[in-house]
């Protein structure tokens, strides 16, 4: 299946990615013109590492691996950067205890921060991503903005009352990953991300997530 340079959008994405969830014949997907996602292979556990490095993967890709994962139990490794490898295999068994996002090279937000950041910002592929982390149990750090780390660990065993991410220079995707984390979480109240760079996206994200907290009329968000 062939949706490359069809003006395809994120919410289009969405829907074809539940589609496969249930799909038994489909075995390439390309979204980004000559990149084909074997989501097959994927399927029938073929694969125990994939390597999409280098490939200017978007938002809308990220959406479909996303879905064809739901079905898969054998691969291992994802990389989709210049360098880093996402140990994919370790959340699902999980082994996994620290994740540095820091310094990947792709562009699963719609932005490439090499060339100044151009590009649309889209924020589906970093909440697919928080999405996935909300499952897992052993996680304990995830770091997107350097030498910030994300005490998510913390937050799913109830370990904080308190947290203050203040001038750190913080993103909407670390607002997102937060915001997931907040999902298991039922002992903080006081969440401090003032002077932070949080955008829509970011803010609206933790809204929600604390519309849903235990302690959402007396939680102290302070952005």
């Amino acid at each position: 299946l062939d949706l490359s340079r069809k003006g395809l959008k994120s919410e289009d994405a969405i829907i074809l990615g539940a589609a496969l969830v249930s799909n038994g014949s489909l075995n390439i997907v390309t979204i980004t013109p000559g990149v084909e996602l074997p989501i097959g292979a994927l399927r029938r556990n073929e694969l125990t590492e994939l390597d999409l490095s280098r490939k200017g993967l978007t938002p809308k890709d990220a959406i479909i691996l996303g879905a064809a994962l739901v079905s898969n139990g054998s691969l291992n490794t994802l990389d989709v950067s210049f360098e880093v490898a996402l140990p994919i295999g370790a959340p699902r068994r999980n082994e996994l205890t620290e994740l540095d996002f820091n310094g990947n090279d792709n562009q699963l937000c719609g932005v490439d921060r090499r060339k100044g950041r151009r590009g649309t910002y889209n924020a589906s592929g970093i909440k697919a991503l928080a999405d996935a982390l909300a499952f897992n149990t052993s996680l304990n750090i995830v770091t997107i903005t350097p030498g910030v780390k994300l005490p998510i660990g913390s937050l799913r065993r109830n370990e904080l009352t308190e947290l203050d991410l203040s001038r750190k220079g913080l993103t909407s995707e670390d607002a997102i990953i937060l915001g997931a984390a907040l999902v298991s979480n039922g002992s903080l109240n006081t969440l401090n991300l003032y002077v932070n760079f949080l955008g829509s996206e970011g803010k609206t994200a933790l809204e929600e997530a604390i519309r849903k907290h235990p302690s959402a009329t007396t939680f102290d968000l302070r952005i």
